[in-house]
């Protein structure tokens, strides 16, 4: 049961507090200063932990006091790395992750103070933070008092996030609904921002794989091979990071095509919707993020292996050699991989893969796709 209370944080009685910390043995200001402060043994110890690296966000430290009359339990929930960086969401869902398993584990009638996760200093957003301790932590037994923060980002709280995803017609999945994908159950475990035709969820996935620069001969080659697969029930995906990217994901859906698009960002964050627009039932476009999250270089790598986790079918169509290259640690283990061939550079690029080749067939004059249509037309829906 959570209960959302104000004031002061040690003026409940609880079993168990959680305390918001950094992973390098730094407590420094708001809560975690009032928890150094109460409790200097704990602190001793939690310097400790963070030296040898034993803590991390979903791997908390738990200290335990106990006397003739009481017990303390005190879980040190790291929402940061550094104490000089933001909080991040991840890390709180992480960390919510491990709360609930642990507190599932304890019987009889407890009560835990939990503060407002990475929404002080960590600078998260309330409602975005509010909504996943709801999601995680409300079916629970035990006593849970959640202190809202004092005040919050004033931008933040101009905008009201729930009425944003729902006038932008944003629908969040999570694991447990019928629509989310199978196959990402296990390796995302978290909620799904997605637009557009949640249907297309349910078709065999092509996955396309693709360089910053698309040349005509790449669309050229793409075009041909998937007018040969001739299949209704094809979704093909792609990562959208570039404006030629936007290019050829307007083009598909021209060709009539149903694309599955995925963005390296915040799904409000979007700017394309009116460009899209009369396209709306051919596509879905997937955010992995928290709906505000602005871009960050290193999504462009998360990006790509969500891409890659929802295949039926990989297609790499990268001519340029040094675009593969960035790719190919990333391509290796999986069976239903493809690749066009665009001479024997591609072919190199490719060695030590377990990668298929897809050339033009003398006898045809057309892509041989003839292993890619056995692969779809199996029954199994990822």
């Amino acid at each position: 049961m959570i209960e959302y209370v104000k004031g002061d944080f040690f003026d409940y009685k609880a079993d168990i507090r959680i305390n918001t910390v950094n992973c390098v043995g730094v407590m420094g200001a708001g809560v975690a200063l009032e928890f150094k402060n109460k409790y200097p043994e704990m602190y001793k110890s939690y310097v400790e932990i963070c030296k040898r690296k034993e803590i991390a966000p979903g791997n908390p430290f738990v200290w335990e006091e106990y006397d003739l009359f009481s017990s303390c339990i005190i879980i040190n929930l790291p929402t940061k790395l550094h104490w000089k960086n933001p909080s991040e969401y991840d890390y709180v869902e992480r960390d919510l992750v491990w709360l609930r398993d642990y507190l599932k584990g304890k019987s009889g009638e407890i009560t835990v103070t939990l503060p407002a996760l990475g929404c002080g200093h960590g600078g998260l957003n309330w409602d975005i933070v509010k909504s996943k301790i709801n999601h995680y932590l409300s079916d629970l037994s035990a006593k849970i008092l959640v202190f809202e923060p004092a005040s919050s980002n004033k931008q933040l709280a101009e905008m009201d996030y729930r009425a944003r995803l729902q006038g932008d017609n944003v629908t969040t999945l999570y694991p447990n609904d019928n629509n989310y994908p199978s196959i990402l159950k296990e390796s995302h475990k978290k909620e799904i921002y997605c637009k557009g035709n949640i249907q297309i969820l349910n078709s065999k996935k092509i996955s396309l794989i693709l360089g910053n620069a698309i040349s005509e001969k790449e669309s050229s080659a793409i075009y041909k091979i998937l007018a040969e697969i001739k299949k209704e029930n094809i979704a093909v995906v792609i990562n959208l990071n570039n404006r030629k990217q936007l290019e050829l994901a307007k083009s598909l859906l021209e060709k009539n095509y149903k694309l599955i698009i995925i963005i390296p960002y915040g799904i409000l964050q979007f700017k394309y919707t009116d460009v899209l627009r009369k396209y709306q039932d051919k596509y879905i476009l997937l955010s992995f993020l928290p709906p505000m999250q602005e871009f960050k270089k290193y999504e462009y790598v998360n990006s790509l292996k969500k891409c890659l986790g929802l295949a039926d079918i990989v297609l790499c169509c990268c001519e340029n050699i040094e675009d593969v290259e960035k790719s190919i640690k990333y391509l290796k283990g999986y069976n239903n991989l493809f690749y066009i061939y665009y001479g024997e550079k591609s072919v190199k690029a490719f060695e030590g893969l377990n990668a298929n080749k897809i050339s033009i067939s003398a006898s045809t004059k057309k892509p041989n796709v003839t292993v890619v249509r056995q692969i779809l037309d199996m029954e199994k829906v990822n």
